[in-house]
C-alpha cells in the first residue's frame, strides 16, 4: 500500500486526471500524512498498552504481532472488495498505518525477548531487511497487475513517445494485489 498508494489514487479518479494534476497530488500527500499519523499514534498506544498488559496481566507481547496481522488482513480485505472511491481508500490507509505501527513497536521487544541481547543486532537486522524484500516483491506484483489492466496504446512507438500511455482506471488495477496481501498476512 505505502509503495503504491499514489497509483491507486490515480486509478480511482476518473479520466482525464493525470499524476501531475494538483488534486491528485494533494490527495496523495493526504494519504501519506494519514498513514504516517496512524503509524505514529498506533506506535504510541500499542507500546503503552503492551507494557501495561505484559506487566500487570502477564499477557505476552507476541499477541501484538497477531493484532498487527489482523489489522493488515482487514485493510487488505477492504482494499480488495470494499474500496470503490478515494474516500473508501482512506480507511485502508488508516488500517495499514496502524498495522505498521503495532508491528514495528512490538518487533524490537520480541527480538530481545526471544533471541536475547547477545545477538540482537543480527536478528534485528534480519527483521528489518525481510520486509523491504517483501515490499519490493509486492510492488513488482502490483506493477504487473496494474500494467495488465491498463489501456494499451495501439502502436509500440506511442509507448516510446509516451503520447498514448494511459494509466489504469478502476479497482481492477489493485484489488487482486490486496487479496493476495490478505492471504500473505494470514500466514
Amino acid at each position: 500500500h505505502i509503495n503504491n498508494v499514489g497509483a491507486i489514487i490515480l486509478a480511482l479518479f476518473p479520466p482525464p486526471t493525470t499524476p501531475f494534476d494538483p488534486v491528485i497530488q494533494s490527495v496523495q500527500n493526504l494519504h501519506v500524512s494519514i498513514l504516517s499519523f496512524a503509524n505514529f499514534l498506533s506506535r504510541l498506544l500499542s507500546g503503552l498498552l503492551s507494557d501495561l498488559l505484559a506487566t500487570r496481566f502477564l499477557i505476552p507481547r507476541i499477541h501484538f504481532t497477531f493484532l498487527a496481522a489482523l489489522l493488515m488482513i482487514v485493510a487488505c480485505i477492504f482494499g480488495a472488495w470494499w474500496v470503490k472511491n478515494v474516500s473508501d481508500l482512506m480507511w485502508v490507509t488508516v488500517l495499514v498505518g496502524c498495522s505498521y505501527g503495532v508491528a514495528w513497536t512490538a518487533a524490537p521487544v520480541l527480538v530481545g525477548e526471544y533471541f536475547g541481547s547477545r545477538r540482537f543486532a543480527f536478528h534485528w537486522g534480519v527483521m528489518t531487511i525481510v520486509p523491504a524484500v517483501g515490499g519490493q516483491l509486492m510492488s513488482l506484483y502490483f506493477g504487473l497487475v496494474y500494467d495488465a489492466n491498463r489501456i494499451v496504446p495501439d502502436e509500440f512507438w506511442d509507448v516510446i513517445g509516451g503520447s498514448s500511455v494511459k494509466p489504469c482506471r478502476g479497482t481492477k488495477c489493485f484489488a487482486p494485489v490486496y487479496a493476495f496481501g490478505a492471504a500473505l498476512s494470514g500466514l
